[in-house]
């Protein structure tokens, strides 16, 4: 269903961990998409902030994060420039490095248009981000984001702050779960074979384990290029003639996880293990271990490392939505129901979740249940229900005797409220606007604390029908023009 989180290495090409092969979800995956996009333009789907900001650092940390979920689901790939400390995340990248001057600058000069280019353009071709919560981690400010892949699944982000004089609160790194590190990690493997092919002295003043990556990049890079071919019985006897320093290097060990998932399951177990010893506290690998088991439908360990996952990250109502579809997969959809709704039940309007469920029921053609479940998901979340009910996904439900009832009482409910005149459509707007975000070609707007775009929808059925730069026009659901204007 979603994409994964893809950064392209120029001249050097490391290919990232592809969860196309290991999704969480099944290989009809790709025809959902349509129907998360409809949910998307049925309502807009709040953020979620399980902890909120008590700062004013951290609150200012939120309102960035909120700006970057905004742009990042309008497919603005500019909001890398606009929220990151390029510079600051280059500088971390490079802590320790003694490099010459005339690189390192041509490095930071390049990165805005190359590493973080890409990394910007992977993003926003997700399904979908949303911001999570507030934390501290080492007295370090965070912001947790969901991320939900093309491919399927569910990725995350977590954004580290700091503030500048210049440009006031910015990113300056970001763990990235599916790969196991962080923002600034990847950069530092960029740099190192980088620095080496334009100086041949750099590897002189290096030492250590950046010395010896630098100078086995090549392998790691041809590790990975014969992963990306299928040729993975090739990379487990060049990994084992690496320094053991390399072998612990997140890139190496990344690329002989994914081989071994794939021909020897027991010593990609032995290099989990490596991974946790390495770098212990880290939760991402169990994350990346439950797909990895999952792609070779091994469950119970797939499920155990997703428990694992759970209870060291903090918790997500996504994961029982996973949790649910990996069972749907299975063919188990009894044992897929009790997680969707547990989904729903610890975060009422986690969309997904309420989708979960109309699939399950769609699938044993229980139209009665799909019924029931949109006007549950209606209640907890005012999604504009008749809408996804008339969609082709739903075209089984809208033909049956249960869907047409279903259909018939909203047609009746709605003339009703109509015909009586409830007052206009002006007298029962209770929405504020709060701010316009305004551009020629994808303009935003901020009502009752909710970012908005064209075609959302919004509590009472009210859809967003124009934004112009002083004023935001709504349509009632009797069809009735509302202006909110700027005060």
């Amino acid at each position: 269903m979603f994409r994964r989180l893809a950064i392209g290495v120029h001249g050097h090409c490391m290919k990232p961990l592809n969860f196309a092969s290991t999704s969480f979800t099944s290989q009809a995956a790709a025809a959902r998409v349509g129907f998360f996009a409809l949910v998307a333009m049925a309502t807009a789907i709040p953020a979620l902030a399980a902890d909120e900001p008590q700062t004013p650092f951290e609150k200012e940390c939120h309102a960035t994060a909120l700006l970057l979920e905004r742009d990042v689901n309008a497919n603005d790939p500019a909001f890398v420039e606009r929220y990151f400390d390029i510079d600051g995340c280059v500088e971390r990248a490079l802590s320790g490095i003694d490099a010459p001057a005339r690189v390192v600058e041509d490095f930071r000069r390049g990165a805005p248009g190359g590493y973080f280019k890409t990394f910007a353009a992977a993003l926003v071709e997700a399904n979908g981000v949303r911001v999570l919560r507030v934390h501290q981690v080492d007295k370090e400010a965070r912001i947790l984001v969901r991320v939900l892949p093309k491919q399927g699944g569910v990725d995350y982000l977590d954004l580290a702050f700091e503030k500048t004089r210049r440009n006031g609160t910015r990113i300056v790194d970001a763990e990235m779960y599916a790969q196991g590190k962080k923002l600034s990690e990847a950069v530092r493997y960029q740099f190192l074979p980088l620095a080496n092919d334009s100086n041949r002295g750099f590897l002189d003043d290096l030492s250590g384990p950046d010395r010896e990556l630098a100078e086995r990049w090549p392998v790691v890079s041809q590790m990975a290029a014969l992963n990306g071919s299928g040729r993975y019985s090739e990379v487990p006897g060049m990994y084992s003639k690496l320094p053991s320093s390399v072998q612990k290097s997140k890139p190496a060990l990344m690329q002989y996880l994914i081989a071994t998932s794939q021909v020897d399951v027991r010593n990609m177990a032995a290099g989990l293990d490596l991974w946790r010893a390495t770098y212990p506290g880290g939760t991402a690998i169990e994350l990346i271990a439950a797909k990895l088991h999952h792609a070779k439908r091994h469950y119970d360990p797939a499920y155990a490392a997703l428990d694992r996952f759970e209870k060291a990250f903090g918790g997500d109502a996504y994961l029982d939505v996973v949790r649910a579809q990996w069972q749907k997969n299975q063919g188990n959809l009894d044992q897929a129901r009790p997680y969707a709704r547990k989904a729903v039940a610890s975060n009422p309007k986690l969309h997904e979740g309420w989708e979960m469920l109309v699939g399950l029921g769609l699938a044993v053609r229980n139209y009665a249940e799909v019924g029931q479940t949109l006007n549950d998901w209606e209640k907890a979340t005012q999604v504009d229900v008749v809408r996804i009910a008339e969609s082709e996904k739903l075209a089984d439900f809208a033909r049956s005797s249960e869907g047409r009832q279903w259909l018939a009482s909203r047609d009746s409910s709605r003339g009703s409220a109509k015909s009586q005149g409830q007052g206009t459509a002006a007298a029962k707007v209770n929405h504020r606007l709060q701010g316009i975000f305004y551009s020629a070609s994808n303009p935003s707007a901020i009502i009752s604390g909710r970012t908005v775009f064209t075609g959302d929808r919004l509590v009472g059925g009210y859809r967003v029908e124009r934004i112009s730069a002083k004023a935001v026009t709504l349509q009632s659901p009797e069809g009735e023009s509302v202006e909110l204007a700027l005060k």
